[in-house]
């Protein structure tokens, strides 16, 4: 008699060993990769070639976003901020919720639905052709040629895309205060108060983390 609650024609039991065989599989791969990027051969060719293409499929869809949330964001903070006599609360806010907040989520997420799903793509259709089998033949290690580059690329990119994309809802943001009729120096004020290079710098990791995984 099988253990477990059956679901389907499995049981929870079933599923649940089979997911702990993923997820060591996926931590042995971490851990190839890892190795990898500090050994030689180094394939830069495919490195450069992986970042080009996330530098353009990201490109459109980041500025679009960042520009959208940045007016959208701080036209409803303005009129509320404004109600309450306290537009100069609208840097500090603006910096919180653009450069905190929404870059690195939409950053981290848009390049793992757009280049993540490409790369996946990509290593499917290579797996059915039997590519993968004819580098190894070849005598190239699969995880150095294909898994190495792209997971560099995807963490390098993500870091320089979360630092430049959160100019977009910010600059965006700064057009709030002349339709709010609303003072720009005390506006700076909050913002110089809010940001701090700690700030900045630490926001660019969470993403880069969150596609390595």
């Amino acid at each position: 008699m099988a253990l477990g609650v059956f679901v389907g024609d499995r049981t929870i039991v079933g599923r649940a060993r089979q997911a702990a065989i993923n997820v060591g599989e996926l931590t042995l791969l971490f851990r190839a990769a890892l190795r990898g990027a500090v050994r030689r051969p180094f394939y830069w060719k495919e490195f450069l070639d992986q970042c080009r293409f996330i530098l353009t499929a990201n490109f459109i869809p980041l500025l679009l976003t960042g520009v959208g949330w940045g007016i959208i964001v701080s036209l409803e903070a303005g009129h509320f901020f404004k109600a309450a006599s306290s537009e100069y609360r609208l840097g500090g806010f603006a910096v919180m919720a653009n450069i905190r907040e929404f870059s690195p989520v939409a950053t981290g997420l848009m390049i793992a639905a757009v280049s993540g799903t490409a790369i996946v793509a990509d290593l499917g259709a290579r797996q059915v052709r039997q590519e993968l089998e004819a580098l190894s033949v070849m005598g190239l290690s699969n995880v150095l040629f294909i898994v190495v580059p792209r997971a560099l690329a995807l963490m390098i990119m993500t870091a320089l895309y979360t630092a430049s994309s959160s100019r977009l809802p910010w600059w965006a943001s700064t057009r709030a205060p002349s339709w709010l009729a609303s003072s720009r120096r005390a506006r700076w004020s909050t913002c110089s108060a809010a940001k701090s290079s700690a700030s900045c710098l630490a926001r660019s990791l969470p993403p880069s983390a969150y596609i390595k995984v």
